[in-house]
């Protein structure tokens, strides 16, 4: 019987140590009791906001009496270029960005007086997810661990990020001088449904070994089931594949597991995934990238409308989704911010029936904004746009999030890719969770859990790491559609 209090407080007295934690054993739970036994202000720092959010969540449940801040690497990083780089930084809707950060902050933390601040300011550094670490990451790491005590947990079979096509650090030949300490339990699964926590057990130590898994042996786990469909089937209506998801989509059994669902798909490009949602009756809603460029170019073009000669057809046309480059007529496709415009605005983007109850207002503010332009008045006219009958929203989190960019531009007189840009950014450092019904990848839901996971074309995955983290998702109902049940993700 492994006493879990001797090893949190034997994974801190170590200067250097790593622990090995597999998906749903308590890894966050183990940082949040470890820093039980430290003292001062701990730093803890992940790649995602899903990983800020759930670690978090747990501190506060335990309530350790030291200090502490919660980040990603990335905005720890930026905060301290931003405040002590003196040279140029790209802008942060550029591919580099990021990368440029976290190379400049690991140069920084050579600095004498950078690194007096680091040790004045913390006592201790955790470093969660530490297989997602690139080299550069690395280098930015073993900077802070020359100057305070760390502690770096993770889980090789769960190294599924790749920035900017970077090696990834190797917990053999990296991290050989730290401490080893391993996490044996599948504590997730424990109350919930421990027969899945056990399969999932055993489906770990198949893909270490490289062999063959077998979906199949879900049917024989309460709640959990492999369907074979045809790959193709899923944008068919009337087949196999659409009749199981709608019956997932719409649970009309209102079976409560289905109400906190999360629905994994291969398809990195958003709009496959919305198209996809709007199969499903739109009954979900889309994981937005914090990082997705779409946030920046309609940001951008928005700000243009200061400079626009005919606002109310510019503004149709970025609502109805084409962004205008400066100094060229034609447009670039980038999918609509409000579906069912069309009901209203003709291909002209004349409204027809200006005098309707419904547009009235609408067609006013319009008026107002061409004479007297003003953010917080496009905001509400954009809100007021989304509320008429048969309009929806597509992106939700895009929307409101350029809606609280016009109202933070127009309050603090900045442009609305500033506003947008500090809001992603608190955002990314506050973290988030997921309570309901999702469409998102294994890139990113990474840390997150839902009680149920619907893993679709499973036949696909040609990686053990993104199919175990996919797998791994789901706290007591997993439902894997696949074209055959024996995998080889390899």
């Amino acid at each position: 019987m492994i006493d879990y209090n001797q090893l949190y407080q034997s994974f801190v007295t170590h200067e250097k140590s790593k622990l090995i934690a597999p998906a749903g054993y308590g890894k966050t739970y183990a940082i949040s009791e470890s820093l039980k036994w430290t003292k001062g202000h701990q730093l803890i720092l992940t790649h995602t906001h899903a990983g800020v959010a759930s670690i978090k969540e747990k501190i506060k449940i335990i309530k350790p009496e030291c200090k502490y801040t919660v980040e990603t690497i990335s905005s720890f990083a930026q905060k301290y270029v931003e405040a002590f780089y003196c040279g140029m930084l790209p802008d942060q809707d550029d591919a580099g960005f990021f990368q440029f950060i976290i190379k400049k902050a690991a140069e920084l933390f050579h600095v004498e007086t950078i690194k007096t601040v680091l040790k004045v300011t913390y006592s201790g550094l955790f470093v969660d997810e530490y297989q997602d670490c690139s080299k550069t990451h690395q280098l930015l790491i073993f900077a802070i661990s020359k100057l305070i005590p760390t502690h770096v947990l993770g889980d090789p079979l769960q190294g599924i990020f790749n920035f900017n096509n970077e090696p990834l650090v190797d917990f053999e030949t990296d991290l050989y001088s730290y401490k080893n300490f391993e996490l044996h339990e599948p504590w997730r699964w424990k109350k919930t449904n421990p027969a899945l926590g056990e399969y999932l057990k055993e489906i770990r130590s198949t893909l270490l070994k490289g062999k063959p898994v077998d979906i199949g042996l879900l049917d024989g786990i309460e709640n959990c089931k492999c369907l074979i469909i045809k790959e193709n089937d899923i944008y068919v209506n009337g087949s196999d594949y659409r009749k199981w998801l709608n019956r997932i989509a719409y649970n009309n059994k209102s079976i409560a597991d289905l109400n906190d669902i999360l629905v994994l798909s291969h398809e990195n490009n958003i709009w496959q995934r919305i198209k996809l949602n709007q199969k499903l009756g739109n009954r979900f809603h889309l994981i937005e990238a914090f990082d997705d460029k779409d946030f920046y170019k309609f940001s951008k073009s928005f700000d243009m409308l200061t400079q626009s000669d005919n606002l109310y057809h510019d503004l149709i046309t970025l609502l109805k989704g084409r962004i205008d480059k400066r100094g060229k007529k034609r447009s670039k496709r980038v999918g609509t911010l409000l579906s069912g415009l069309n009901n209203y605005f003709n291909n002209d983007f004349k409204c027809p029936n200006p005098k309707r109850k419904e547009l009235s207002m609408i067609v006013n503010k319009i008026k107002l904004i061409e004479s007297n332009f003003d953010f917080s008045l496009l905001a509400s006219i954009l809100i007021s746009l989304s509320k008429l009958e048969n309009v929806r929203i597509v992106r939700n989190e895009l929307f409101y999030d350029l809606c609280n960019s016009f109202q933070k531009s127009s309050i603090e007189k900045i442009s609305v890719f500033e506003s947008m840009k500090e809001i992603r950014n608190v955002k990314r450092r506050v973290g988030r969770k997921i309570n309901g019904k999702y469409i998102g990848t294994t890139l990113l839901t990474k840390g997150l859990e839902a009680k149920t996971v619907v893993i679709l074309d499973a036949h696909k995955f040609t990686d053990p790491k993104n199919f175990y983290v996919a797998m791994t998702r789901a706290s007591s109902r997993l439902i894997v559609f696949s074209e055959e049940n024996i995998l080889n993700p390899y």
